[in-house]
């Protein structure tokens, strides 16, 4: 049997989402009160996420110096590029964008509950080999954009933020994270350009506090970017500091 039909179902007005004559509602946008709310959900984390950092430079810089001390050397004692070289900047790169994967994970979940938990920076083995491609493709195009007046390298570094995001939340491909980075930031593309100068300004301010502040510096950038990515993917951008409102009761539909 056909359900009847809402006989208002066509009039003006009938849409609660839809108003005759008003504006059509906005979309989420950048802003930088990401960084204060960011703010208040690392304080209560800080140990936690000090520590994920800490083993963040000790693994990459493990890779950095086996890399500089197998290389053969010059006659000035630099690195020589061969194939030790590129094989040990290879690794580095795939456990950088490992790590760097479950950073992003780690800063999205505390962003959702409030609370870091540190095995999650190791969590992101489900899609290594996305955020290895994406990483290959994202910075051989803001390689170019460089070369292309320098203006063009900068903006594709705003619009690409959010892809390390939604592989490792979404777990898109490389290609379908670049596209919804690229399509959700366009319209937003000189402010999310001036996003991703503050949070680098942001996380390397920690290097005047003799180079100790970047571990409190460099999660509270990567925080404030998860809220942002948040409010664009997650659901209306509602983080863990603002505690959720109650369900209300189901409304019974008349015309059932």
């Amino acid at each position: 049997m056909q359900s009847p039909q809402n006989p208002y179902s066509d009039q003006p007005g009938s849409n609660p989402s839809v108003v005759p004559g008003a504006l059509p509602a906005r979309g989420p946008e950048i802003s930088f009160d990401s960084i204060g709310q960011a703010w208040k959900l690392l304080q209560p984390n800080l140990g936690t996420w000090i520590g994920a950092f800490v083993v963040y430079v000790v693994i990459t810089g493990i890779f950095n110096m086996m890399q500089g001390a197998i290389s053969p050397k010059d006659a000035n004692g630099a690195p020589q590029i061969g194939p030790l070289y590129f094989l040990f900047s290879l690794i580095g790169f795939v456990v950088g964008q490992f790590l760097l994967g479950g950073l992003m994970r780690m800063a999205i979940a505390t962003v959702r509950t409030g609370r870091a938990e540190f095995g999650q920076m190791f969590s992101a083995g489900d899609v290594i080999p996305n955020l290895i491609g994406a990483g290959i493709l994202t910075t051989i195009a803001t390689v170019i954009g460089f070369f292309l007046c320098v203006v063009p390298g900068l903006l594709l570094s705003g619009l690409f933020m959010f892809v390390t995001p939604l592989i490792v939340d979404k777990r898109m491909g490389a290609i379908e994270a670049i596209t919804g980075s690229l399509n959700a930031l366009k319209p937003q593309m000189w402010m999310a350009l001036l996003f991703v100068i503050v949070l680098g300004l942001v996380a390397g301010a920690g290097v005047l506090a003799c180079g100790v502040g970047v571990l409190v510096t460099a999660p509270l950038a990567l925080i404030a970017l998860a809220i942002t990515y948040n409010n664009f993917f997650g659901g209306g951008g509602q983080t863990s500091i603002q505690p959720p409102m109650p369900p209300s009761a189901p409304i019974a539909n008349p015309f059932n």
